[in-house]
């Protein structure tokens, strides 16, 4: 079936319903803590019940709802108005999409900001609010020389600046600033490559893609998985996959992390410092594998994340361990909040990882100790995993080449670098009708997986419920 494009009315009339109509589906966005979404899912369940929540999904990416959504979020209805649940069950309805068209909602042209405004605004002259306008100025002189390459969601999230005059948006802008630069670089190498990677992409779709990711994966050490949150598709795959790797490695001890489990709460040392002074160190002795009882206990799983996937992997006696540190994602939420939407910042994003990584340090060592060819998996959302992310989790790992995989709802992911270079024009950002598997090959393919954020990326179809 060839690949057709929305007609400009049909666009138009999506993209301008979905603005007004959809922010609860901001829950599927992979850079959302699971935790902090878990709010948004009820009250769309409520609104529109799930039949029409799984016509929405099924019709839509998901990614493409919440971007549409997260641009006028002050034009939001409320979910308990019963002309609002009809408005948008007819909306859906009326959008006729058939396989194979382009559904991605681009990002909306990037507005440099203002710093002089910001100063104005902030209405004092003080040091916070002075050298943060410093650091926005070097970002924005940057950002000109590479005008091209910012219409791209990761400038509207992860790599957005906070203009907010405090020390956390000073910090955070300085990881932008820094990460930026690389970021740019790695898509100046991207474009300016002979075939721009399509000569070493290659493609497995159909029924077969998802053995083949599995076969391919069977021999790596460290595995590193990148998902979009709430999409029960994604966490079905996962679990194909973790299952299929203890399948095909009979004798090799298969080990899980995840964002989705807390780890066990610290002792209590009178009041927790702030967050500019917090730090924790979990031993490796004291953390146990979560039990398959352990799964529904909101102590553990306080989001009732993924239930049926991590109950049956524990079934299966594949080690999960936990992740987060929930004492920080609190105080991390708390700094964020002047941000809109979905949006996350990269310096939150980075302490989260930096404990992340210090718990798989110490339990990896611990495990090796007994056996050493042990294959260990991490399981978390995009903003945590892929290679372009600032601090992301592979990078504190590179020396042990890890398999980044990007797991992706119906089409390939609009902030990649690939939706940069290669443009959202490409044939590659087209909606999927069965599972495809995308991945590099050849001496160049390393590079490329670094350059793009992912050494494997799955798309599946969107067919089932949350």
């Amino acid at each position: 079936m060839g690949l057709t494009t929305l007609s400009p009315t049909t666009e138009k009339q999506y993209s301008n319903s979905m603005k007004k109509y959809m922010g609860f589906l901001l829950v599927l966005c992979g850079t959302v803590p699971a935790c902090a979404q878990q709010k948004w899912l009820p009250a769309a369940q409520a609104a529109f019940g799930k039949p029409a929540v799984r016509a929405m999904v099924g019709q839509a990416s998901a990614q493409a709802a919440w971007r549409a959504s997260a641009r006028l979020p002050q034009e939001l209805g409320d979910p308990n108005d019963k002309a609002f649940s009809k408005q948008l069950l007819q909306t859906i309805k009326a959008i006729k999409i058939t396989p194979g068209q382009k559904f991605t909602i681009a990002p909306l042209p990037l507005h440099h900001f203002d710093v002089d405004k910001i100063v104005s605004q902030a209405k004092v002259q003080n040091k916070a609010v002075l050298r943060n306008a410093d650091n926005l100025r070097e970002i924005e002189k940057l950002w000109a020389k590479y005008d091209d390459f910012l219409y791209n969601w990761l400038f509207d999230n992860i790599y957005k600046p906070m203009e907010t005059p405090t020390d956390f948006a000073y910090r955070n802008n300085q990881i932008v600033l820094q990460a930026t630069r690389h970021l740019f670089a790695k898509m100046t190498w991207l474009k300016n490559l002979r075939g721009q990677g399509r000569n070493e992409m290659r493609t497995v779709g159909g029924d077969g893609a998802v053995d083949e990711l599995i076969k391919k994966l069977s021999g790596e050490k460290l595995i590193v998985i990148g998902e979009n949150h709430y999409v029960t598709e994604i966490q079905d795959t996962v679990g194909r996959i973790l299952l299929g790797l203890k399948k095909r490695n009979p004798g090799r001890r298969v080990v899980l992390f995840t964002e989705f489990m807390d780890l066990p709460a610290a002792p209590a040392k009178g009041s927790v410092p702030p967050l500019e002074a917090y730090f924790r160190r979990v031993r490796a002795q004291e953390l146990a594998p979560v039990r398959e009882a352990d799964t529904q206990n909101k102590s553990v799983n306080p989001a009732q994340y993924a239930t049926r996937l991590f109950a049956a992997l524990a079934k299966e006696k594949i080690e999960i361990y936990p992740l987060e540190d929930r004492t920080l994602e609190n105080m991390v939420i708390r700094e964020e909040s002047v941000l809109k939407g979905p949006e996350t910042s990269a310096l939150g994003t980075s302490l989260r990882n930096k404990t992340w990584a210090r718990v798989l340090e110490g339990k990896m060592a611990e495990i090796r100790q007994t056996d050493p060819d042990a294959l260990f998996v991490v399981y978390a959302g995009k903003a945590h995993t892929l290679w372009v992310m600032p601090y992301s989790l592979p990078k504190f790992f590179a020396n042990e080449h890890p398999a980044v995989v990007e797991m992706c709802d119906a089409e390939p992911a609009d902030f990649s670098t690939l939706f940069s270079v290669w443009t959202e024009d490409d044939p590659f950002f087209r909606i999927r009708t069965t599972p495809t598997l995308h991945y590099w090959e050849g001496p160049l393919a390393g590079r490329l997986g670094k350059a793009t954020g992912f050494d494997y990326m799955m798309i599946l179809p969107i067919e089932g419920t949350f």
